[in-house]
């Protein structure tokens, strides 16, 4: 859904019937990797992510669903949305209705 800077820096996706988070620090066996959320065609879906105190959590429509302690320095300069990069055609297939990145001091 969301990809950092070519893979590996930072992204949000739908694989294997789940969605998952995954950064270096947070790595596969995290809990944000393995979050055991499925999503249903159809549906529409408000999904946030975000980061306080070096706790990334991910929310369904507003219901706290996954989160796992994550001390990744996000320094990449691009963001795909709807496509995972570096060379692939690997695209979402669905819809993105809104989408906001905010730095919260």
């Amino acid at each position: 859904i969301i990809d950092q800077g070519g893979g590996d820096n930072g992204t949000l996706s739908y694989y294997l019937n789940q969605l998952r988070y995954y950064n270096p620090a947070t790595g596969i066996y995290s809990n944000l990797y393995n979050t055991g959320i499925s999503l249903n065609i159809g549906t529409k879906y408000t999904i946030e992510v975000k980061r306080v105190s070096g706790i990334t959590s991910i929310y369904i429509d507003g219901i706290l669903r996954a989160s796992g302690s994550d001390s990744y320095n996000y320094t990449a300069t691009k963001c795909w949305v709807g496509r995972y990069p570096a060379g692939t055609s690997q695209y979402l297939y669905g819809k993105i209705d809104y989408f906001r990145i905010k730095k919260i001091p």
